[in-house]
């Protein structure tokens, strides 16, 4: 199937095209927004974050849709949540 036939089937089926957010590919990201539907950030990698890193993911927000993924929280374990994680 040719690329722009299966695009528009995807968008028929509502198909949602996201990536990972990682720093090695922001310039790849940043560069191709409007192809881009979502992008998942790992949430436990902003915990500690400094302003500048905080802001610009606001600034990613405004232009795309994120979903945050928590890796670290250990939500499907029987060790309890360290409660500093979570209001963090």
């Amino acid at each position: 199937m040719e690329v722009a036939a299966a695009d528009a089937a995807a968008v028929e089926r509502g198909d949602r095209f996201g990536l990972g957010w990682r720093p090695e590919l922001a310039a790849g990201i940043l560069a191709h927004l409007d192809r881009i539907d979502l992008v998942e950030v790992i949430a436990d990698d902003y915990f500690d974050a400094g302003r500048r890193d905080l802001r610009a993911m606001r600034t990613l927000a405004a232009q795309v849709a994120l979903v945050l993924h928590g890796t670290s929280l250990g939500l499907a374990s029987t060790v309890p949540v360290a409660s500093r994680r979570l209001d963090a």
